[in-house]
């Protein structure tokens, strides 16, 4: 939660250390409707959900030369928070729309159990996940440890990763992505 809104320095510090801080609990979890904490949830899940596909690759030595490197970011332990920030930074040119990203959320619709299990909303954002990926491992041209120390790195990477989703989505539009808005309630 607290990586979504781009607090990946606190995210990162673990979820216990979430807890101890009432500032940090509060951030995260202060006036969030159920939906909103849904939605970054599956997100979460899904990107663990790309990680085990890669790693799975990566064992029947199937990988390609950009899912070596997206691997390759994973080894840093605080990259898992700095990429939901990054999708969380990317969701307008995503969507097309304007986002409020302390309370984007799932549409009711989807958010039902009964309409969607949270393995379905993990399926629903794994194209998403797997496109903001492929264009963060290109923007990252050094190590992940020399951009996350830099005091700009989230602005800058999810800068040139919107520019690329807005781009392509505005020239040639992903009927995936069109689909995803359609679940997707941009101010909760």
């Amino acid at each position: 939660m607290l990586a979504f809104v781009g607090d990946c320095t606190s995210a990162s510090r673990g979820k216990n250390a979430l807890f101890e801080r009432r500032s940090s609990y509060d951030q995260a979890f202060k006036d969030k409707k159920a939906r909103h904490i849904l939605f970054v949830h599956s997100l979460s899940k899904a990107i663990y959900a790309r990680k085990i596909e890669l790693s799975r690759k990566q064992a029947n030595h199937s990988l390609v030369t950009i899912e070596e490197k997206q691997i390759s970011l994973f080894r840093n332990l605080a990259f898992k928070s700095f990429l939901i920030a990054v999708v969380g930074r990317c969701l307008e040119s995503i969507i097309g729309e304007k986002v409020d990203l302390s309370q984007v959320a799932f549409t009711p619709e989807a958010a039902n159990i009964s309409n969607k299990s949270i393995n379905d909303l993990i399926v629903l954002w794994l194209p998403i996940v797997t496109a903001v990926l492929a264009f963060v491992s290109n923007v990252i041209d050094k190590d992940l440890s020399e951009i996350l120390s830099e005091a700009n790195a989230l602005e800058s990477v999810s800068s040139k990763v919107s520019t690329a989703i807005y781009v392509s989505q505005t020239t040639n539009p992903n009927p995936v992505f069109t689909s995803f808005k359609s679940f997707v309630s941009p101010r909760g």
